[in-house]
Order: structure tokens, then sequence, then C-alpha cells
């Protein structure tokens, strides 16, 4: 199976996965925003820490990133 992944902020660094080919570029129509409450890695259940979400906005090009192509051979 071929796919891609769009990444931003920490992975579009470092994606902790391995991929086969990387494009830096932005998605249309997107804006990120901090309303996601994490406990995962940097928060805790007594004190969530806001992390990044993508949100549809219509006109929105905000959003830098990179894509992933990931094609199961690596």
């Amino acid at each position: 199976m071929v796919f891609w992944i769009f990444g931003y902020g920490s992975l579009v660094w470092n994606p902790g996965f391995e991929y086969d080919e990387k494009v830096i570029g932005f998605i249309k129509d997107y804006r990120r925003v901090f309303d996601l409450a994490c406990i995962d890695h940097r928060g805790t259940p007594e004190s969530p820490a806001r992390t990044c979400t993508l949100e549809n906005v219509e006109g929105a090009i905000c959003v830098m990133g990179s894509c992933l192509l990931c094609t199961g051979r690596s």
C-alpha cells in the first residue's frame, strides 16, 4: 500500500517512522489551533498541555509541513 502522510510541527523534522520521500510544502484551507489537551507527551492528567491540531478554514494557507511518502519498502 502506498500513501502520503502530512506532518507539521515536530513531525517535519522528526517523524518517528521511516519513509521513502519527503516534500516540504503547505496545505490550503487549514490552520493550526491549540485546542487538543495532551497528557502523553507534554502534560499530565492533572494539567494537560495544549497542543496543535488542524482546523479546516476556507482560504487559510498557513500550515507549513512535510508530505511523507510511505510505500512499506523502508
